[in-house]
């Protein structure tokens, strides 16, 4: 039992006066509390306890929130003293006091309205609005809430100061958001609603209302913030109840009549407000809203015409964001506003940055309705010539030619040219490249034809990010542009001379394999002339050109690069020789890329360049200077470079010493460096090229390896007014209902690292192969979670790309003896589920697209005992998941996208193929139920895109050629839909529907014998059409000649191949399909040797046919071409 005499026992020293008053009225209270009971109630020690804990931390409150008050007076200017150890001080302290006393947060924002400073004051009310959680609100008693809301919307109408009165505005927001959501009440002894939740904010409404209907400006322009602040926070909960009484008054405060600034408060007030409104239950609502737009632009054009800058700034940012939000709800008025928009981005005399902001709008709105951005009159003529103007701004500085590495990071540009190059990347994008490209061209050569530099280096720069995005409706101009960037790369402004060879580097890139095949011997001749230039940042621009060209080369190009390669190794040689460091690193980046392309050819210069490589990597300079590091970094790049285009022969006898130069920088680096990723990525490279003597290292390489692999940043939040902390990382800002805006960071360094752990284990598996065994569970258990590892892209994508390694690792072992046909299965079993939710998941459509394809590699590498029926059926639900998605009809919007290739849906066959070729009838049967219907529809649907008619007539093909008695079962219905196609106006779907009546030739049987006659007909008319061999057209010809000399072959018993045979002859040779060429002029060469009369009589097509093979290696298999060239002619 509960003895009030027990807490002060005899003898002790008497406290001190606060103290002992507050002890008497502890007892008093405790008292009264026990006295109410009835006489006869014999209460539990636990309910004593509950009483008396109460009891005491009401009275604790009281005497802290004494303490406090006197305190806080004290700590507010050391929270904003300059010195750093009295601030930190400072914030300790209040971190003490916000997180252990309850009563602290009425105390700060009471003691801010005694404050007579306006700065306190405001100081004061951001620190309370950043102290109150939904975890601190809910711990205050229900009273102490309701005198804080009272005593907040008491405060906003007497405060004097706007700076103060707004952030009392963000204030009451914060608790109306906390309050809005239901808070689990957590004291017994706190009163709380019929449903056990904490109470909302009943009062809030009604008082934005008079004060938006206020007549005091100062007054209306507090209700009309607090309304913008309580959408940012709450969102539709409170939007949607507060827009229909207040339509009237915010039509009102657009009005002239009002100030400016209540117009432009109500502009912004507005535009939070609108987003929220966007799904049905306020599609009705917003479409009244939307009756503000003229006065919103008028308000717009107003702040323009004041030469107010905060004004505009806060008219357009509005603006911005309800673009990006909700770009419909502009539409009716769109022309309007982009027009006011591009008069303020073609004033010079108007600051930089509120152009910028002007264009900005624009090129949101284009980003996010690209297709009513396209019908808007003159839209790229009018914004291209501006947003070139703002790259004109560029000027000739002494800091430019001094950054002779060419490093993007060390140029001091302003902030108008920045802006200017990024909005014309983002345009030509949004807007499609290759439906402007006319447009733009024209005023890329008017700019051309300038005598300004200026004007040469934007349209230079412009042209750069043009072929990027314009590939189709550029690929016939090569020549022309090819001309027109070597003429500016011969001489004269290097500015200029830099931009041209950036452009040249979009088109190396861009257009390749067409620029390395076609016009290497412009190209190279100019780059290697400009890698000899005396200026030094051209030297170094030079070769990094050189890296474009050769990243996109492939084997068949090393002949081509063997004619210049002498000419190039030699002017990298005299930068390495001579250059500066940074200038030494474009040189060995380009060495490094020239290796790669050039394979074992590169041996000619391994004795040239390695020597000078390890002397890099050997030197003790490696820890003086940002620059040599890394250099030292792109030293181990080129190595390994040449090691793996070499080969093992060569490179072994300076492996050891690479080896351990490397594990030297290893040691010296154990907490991790920028040359790191150099340093692993080199090692895998090397170790492709070492095999198995490469696996004495791997202990020393693992643990660092591992350790990337397995960090695990976490997100950071903050108020989105705080000053950053310092850390290696990104931020954005998001609204969070009950916390309001906040800043969510993470570490990219550390996300960096752990796609970098990634990749390395995914490299050293395929490199490593059965070799890498012993460290395949471990490497396992960490890439398979980070298939739908959600904080980073590149991570997902490390971890989506190493999973066909990982079995092909496994494969290995298994074929050799060293692991079970169970274990692959098991492997196979963990990453199934992962890989299938990563797909459906994921909201990229590049990166679901690379699933797709690393799944089907996955197939590829597995054996028909690694999935098991459930497996399967699951495959082909998901499969049919991102079918329904992408064929679904188009919502009834206000527009709808033209029409784009979708290569996912080609992406999805070649997943079906994988899994028909390992699985055959077993996943046919799957698909039976569930795919196939699916693709019926679209081939049924006249409003299907052609490139998805395309899809699934491929997915039909490979079920014929792989489905075995599911194929046949089917076999009417494939045919049927061939038939129905192989005339159709798309190239590409007639070319599918034509190989589908190939293989239903070769596999039908005697089942397809009833489609004989008419296949034969269309087939017949598909390669004599006129336009049969006009470009675009090749390739479904060659199927349709294929299908007929297949029907011949498989269908002897129907088939007239006697009468067929001779014009099926007179087709060849053909060329434009491979695959088509590979199996007809196979089958030539068999009726060659049978001396078939259709073959052996016709000596002008036969020697047509071996000339083609005899120039052209890829159209018949090395036998089948040496048999045909052992036949001899007529």
């Amino acid at each position: 039992m509960f003895h009030p005499g027990n807490v002060v026992k005899s003898g002790a020293p008497s406290p001190p006066p606060l103290a002992s008053s507050m002890l008497f009225a502890f007892l008093f209270v405790a008292s009264a509390a026990l006295s109410s009971l009835p006489h006869s109630v014999s209460l539990p020690d636990e309910q004593f306890l509950a009483i008396f804990r109460h009891v005491r931390h009401v009275m604790t409150r009281t005497i802290s929130g004494a303490v406090e008050m006197a305190d806080l007076s004290q700590l507010f200017p050391r929270l904003l003293s300059c010195d750093n150890a009295t601030r930190q001080q400072a914030e300790q302290e209040f971190s003490q006091l916000r997180d252990h006393d309850l009563n602290f947060i009425p105390s700060l924002f009471r003691m801010g309205k005694t404050m007579a400073d306006p700065q306190m004051r405001k100081m004061s009310i951001v620190l309370f609005r950043r102290s109150v959680t939904s975890e601190r609100w809910s711990k205050l008693d229900v009273n102490t809430r309701g005198q804080i809301k009272s005593e907040l919307l008491e405060s906003l109408t007497v405060e004097s100061e706007m700076s103060v009165a707004r952030n009392i505005s963000d204030a009451i927001s914060r608790v109306a958001s906390i309050a809005s959501s239901a808070v689990p009440a957590t004291c017994p002894f706190e009163r709380v609603d019929a449903d056990g939740m904490s109470e909302g904010w009943s009062e809030i409404l009604p008082f934005v209302y008079n004060c938006c209907n206020d007549v005091k400006e100062t007054t209306k322009s507090l209700g009309l913030n607090l309304l913008k602040s309580l959408s940012d926070d709450i969102g539709e909960d409170i939007v949607l109840p507060a827009v229909q009484p207040l339509l009237p008054v915010l039509e009102a405060a657009l009005s002239p009549q009002n100030s400016l600034d209540v117009r432009c408060i109500c502009l912004s007030t507005v535009s939070s407000i609108a987003p929220h409104l966007c799904d049905a239950r306020g599609k009705q609502m917003q479409a009244k809203l939307q009756s503000l737009l003229p006065k919103m632009i008028s308000v717009l054009q107003d702040a323009f015409q004041s030469g107010s800058r905060d004004k505009s700034r806060t008219c357009l940012s509005a603006l911005i964001d309800l673009t990006a939000q909700d770009p419909g709800f502009v539409k009716p008025s769109i022309e309007q506003l982009l027009a006011s928009a591009h008069a303020v981005t073609g004033n010079a005399e108007v600051d930089d940055d509120l152009r910028s902001l002007a264009m900005e709008l624009i090129v949101t709105y284009v980003e996010n309705k690209p297709a009513l951005a396209r019908k808007i009159p003159q839209l790229t003529e009018n914004c291209l010539p501006v947003m070139m103007s703002m790259v004109e701004a560029i000027e000739e500085e002494a800091d430019w030619y001094k950054n002779v590495g060419d490093e993007e990071d060390k140029d001091e540009v302003e902030e108008l040219v920045r802006y200017g190059e990024e909005s014309m990347e983002r345009f030509f994008l949004a807007m499609g490249g290759n439906r402007i490209s006319s447009t733009v061209v024209s005023i890329i050569l008017n700019k051309l034809n300038s005598d300004k530099w200026q004007h040469q280096y934007s349209a230079l720069r412009a042209l750069a990010l043009l072929l990027s995005c314009a590939e189709k409706s550029l690929a016939s101009n090569i020549p022309h542009v090819l001309e027109t960037i070597n003429k500016f790369m011969a001489g004269g402004m290097q500015m200029v001379t830099w931009a041209a060879l950036g452009a040249l580097a979009a088109l190396c890139t861009c257009f390749a394999p067409t620029v390395q095949e076609e016009y290497h011997h412009v190209v190279l001749p100019s780059l290697q002339r400009l890698m000899s230039s005396s200026h030094e940042r051209i030297r170094s621009r030079a070769a990094k050109c050189l890296v474009d060209f050769t990243a996109e080369c492939e084997e068949e190009h090393e002949e081509i690069l063997l004619k210049y390669s002498d000419e190039l190794i030699a002017s990298l040689l005299s930068i390495l020789g001579s250059g500066s460091i940074p200038q030494q690193k474009c040189a060995i980046t380009a060495v490094s890329s020239l290796a790669s392309a050039l394979n074992e050819n590169f041996v000619r210069y391994y004795n040239h360049l390695m020597p000078g490589l390890l002397s890099i990597l050997s030197s003790s300079d490696h820890s003086v200077g940002e620059d040599y590091r890394d250099l030292c970094g792109r030293a181990m790049e080129s190595i390994s470079c040449i090691a793996d285009a070499v080969g093992t022969e060569h490179f072994s006898k300076d492996a050891p010493a690479v080896m351990n130069l490397l594990m030297s920088f290893h040691e010296r680096n154990q907490t991790g460096d920028a040359q790191m990723s150099y340093f692993l990525q080199a090692c895998c490279r090397i170790s492709r090229s070492m095999g198995q003597s490469f696996l004495q290292y791997l202990p020393h390489l693992l643990p660092q390896v591992y350790g990337y692999a397995g960090l695990d940043p976490k997100l950071d939040m903050q108020e989105a007014d705080q000053e950053e902390g310092e850390m290696d990382g990104e931020a954005t800002i998001v609204s969070i209902k009950g916390m309001g805006k906040m800043r969510v960071s993470i570490n990219i360094k550390e996300l960096e690292d752990k796609a970098l752990g990634f990749n390395v284990l995914a490299a050293l598996a395929e490199s490593l192969k059965e070799n890498f065994l012993p460290e395949l569970k471990r490497a396992s258990e960490i890439l398979i979670p980070g298939l739908t590892y959600k904080l980073s892209t590149s991570v997902r994508r490390a971890a989506v790309d190493s999973m066909p390694k990982l079995l092909v690792c496994a494969r290995a072992g298994m074929e050799k003896g060293m692991m079970s046909e169970g274990d692959l299965v098991l492997l196979m079993g963990q990453m199934w589920p992962f890989l299938l939710q990563a797909c459906l998941v994921e909201t990229e459509v590049d990166e679901q697209e690379n699933i797709l394809t690393n799944i089907a590699e996955c197939l590829d590498a597995c054996m028909a005992s690694s999935l098991d029926d459930q497996q399967l059926a699951r495959l082909c639900e998901t499969i049919k998941m991102i079918v329904d998605d992408i064929v679904a009809s188009p919502s009834q919007e206000e527009e709808e996208e033209e029409e784009e290739e979708d290569t996912m849906m080609m992406t999805m066959v070649e997943v079906i193929s994988s899994a028909l070729k390992v699985f055959k009838s077993r996943f046919a049967r799957k698909m039976q139920t569930s795919l196939l219907p699916v693709y019926g529809q679209v081939l049924s649907n006249a409003k299907s895109l052609d490139m998805h008619k395309c899809a699934a007539l491929n997915c039909l093909c490979e079920v014929m050629e792989h489905g075995e008695d599911v194929a046949r079962s089917n076999l009417n219905n494939i045919a049927a839909a061939c038939l129905q196609f192989s005339c159709h106006d798309d190239a590409a779907v007639r070319r599918s529907a034509c190989f589908g009546l190939a293989v239903c030739a070769e596999r039908g049987g005697d089942g397809f014998a009833p489609f004989i006659p008419k296949a034969l007909e269309v087939l017949h008319a598909v390669a004599t059409h006129p336009s049969s061999r006009e470009e675009g057209n090749g390739e479904a010809t060659d199927n349709a000649v294929d299908a007929v000399g297949r029907i011949c072959k498989f269908q002897i018993k129907t088939a007239n191949a006697g009468e067929i045979l001779p014009t099926w002859v007179s087709w060849l040779p053909i060329k434009d399909d491979v695959d088509c060429a590979k199996t007809c002029h196979a089958y030539l060469a068999e009726l060659l040797e049978l001396q078939h009369p259709a073959a052996v009589q016709q000596p002008l097509v036969l020697g047509k046919v071996l000339e083609a093979v005899r120039s052209q290696e890829d159209l018949a298999d090395s036998e089948v071409r040496a048999r045909l060239l052992a036949t001899p002619l007529p």
